[in-house]
């Protein structure tokens, strides 16, 4: 994770960060298959591998301590 900012709130294009990382480090096959090709916003396994790693590796209240949007939205999806 320290390919990736500690300040995701002040990116202007936090997808555009995403896809230049992964254009810097990823070596996976998975990983290309993220970036777009042609006129697509994304790549052909961008959702998939995404939601793979939310589901098995991301811990969002880890993630809320460099992000005060998402600490704000899990305070307020606690109140709920």
């Amino acid at each position: 994770m320290a390919n990736f900012s500690t300040h995701p709130d002040e990116l202007d294009n936090p997808k555009e960060h995403i896809f230049n990382v992964i254009r810097r480090k990823g070596r996976k096959r998975m990983h290309r298959e993220m970036l777009p090709q042609g006129a697509a916003h994304i790549g052909p396994r961008y959702n998939e591998v995404l939601c793979e790693f939310v589901d098995s590796s991301w811990q969002p209240e880890r993630a809320a301590k460099n992000s005060p949007s998402l600490d704000r939205c899990l305070k307020a999806l606690m109140r709920i």
